[in-house]
């Protein structure tokens, strides 16, 4: 009779190969860019997504990809995350990318703090967003 793993080796296992599909789906469908400085991987493995799991920016392509405001809005939103991953470091993932994966799937709520809070920092350096309904910040 074999053993059973445990829910910490499973979550680990199943944690190691969603990442390496993800590397392997990067290394051959896709390619990194800088913008604003940061690096940002733009793949087809997440169509219409875009995410940031700590110093850089993964950002799936879609069909009207391209260069014009709304894109560019997006690429400071998500660099508003890079901002929050340097001052924060490991403590990110607990305050930011844990609670902003919540919002998204389940609240969907574009005044969440980490959002928000994103959208400050974006703006504080890169510039004003060209749509300020869909990037809210905090009245100071």
């Amino acid at each position: 009779m074999t053993k059973r793993k445990s829910l910490v080796e499973r979550i680990i296992l199943s944690s190691a190969i969603l990442l390496g599909g993800f590397f392997f789906q990067v290394r051959n469908h896709a390619r990194i860019e800088e913008v604003y400085g940061n690096k940002v991987i733009i793949t087809d493995f997440f169509p219409g997504y875009s995410f940031t799991p700590g110093p850089f920016i993964v950002m799936g392509k879609n069909k009207d990809f391209g260069l014009n405001d709304e894109v560019d809005d997006l690429y400071k939103h998500e660099s508003g995350h890079v901002e929050q991953f340097k001052k924060l470091g490991i403590f990110y993932y607990p305050i930011v990318a844990f609670p902003s994966i919540f919002n998204c799937y389940f609240l969907e709520d574009r005044k969440f703090y980490t959002e928000m809070w994103a959208n400050e920092l974006a703006e504080e350096k890169y510039g004003p967003f060209a749509d300020k309904k869909q990037y809210p910040i905090a009245k100071k």
